[in-house]
């Protein structure tokens, strides 16, 4: 990858997959927020940890964990959404990670750059919240990485003589392919 794009970034994220059960105890069907930001706690969305506060996220109010307080159940949450659903410093929220409920405290509200099309979410979990749960990552590559490989996958055709792909380069590259 790095002979493609030698001057390119790929970011990796560990992501998960998570419904909001509920906001300061209460229930999430039992919550009415405005119109505009219903949509949070419609299904599941994705969610990430981090030790450090995300690219494109600012901290407007409120203190990042530091490595022992990353340990505990925290969170933060993106600002304009978690005013609009009435969360403060200390409120909770509980989202629903495979099948088990999780608690977390919110530590923080940040302001998300969601136009650079960076990866960022909603909520960003300390890493301690997770600990022992199946994490996978999602990532993103450069541009002119994408259009190179694209480039090469409209030219690319079969060859028996080619070595035989790990299963996950096979994958990777799969993956890769149908995605342009």
């Amino acid at each position: 990858l790095g002979e493609l794009a030698p001057d390119g970034k790929i970011e990796r994220v560990p992501m998960l997959r998570g419904r909001i059960a509920a906001l300061d105890g209460k229930p999430s069907e039992m919550i009415r927020p405005p119109q505009d930001s219903a949509w949070v706690l419609d299904g599941d969305r994705g969610i990430s940890f981090s030790d450090t506060v995300p690219e494109g996220s600012k901290l407007v109010e409120g203190q990042w964990w530091n490595e022992v307080e990353g340990r505990e159940s925290l969170v933060s949450f993106e600002d304009d959404l978690g005013k609009a659903l009435g969360l403060k410093l200390g409120s909770t929220v509980t989202v629903n990670v495979l099948g088990r409920n999780l608690t977390a405290r919110i530590a923080n509200f940040r302001k998300v750059e969601w136009r650079n099309l960076g990866i960022n979410f909603v909520m960003v979990f300390s890493p301690g919240t997770f600990r022992g749960a199946g994490v996978r990552s999602i990532d993103r590559y450069p541009d002119m990485l994408l259009t190179t490989l694209k480039s090469m996958a409209a030219d690319w055709r079969p060859n028996p003589q080619v070595a035989v792909l790990t299963p996950g380069v096979s994958a990777f590259l799969s993956s890769m392919i149908s995605s342009l």
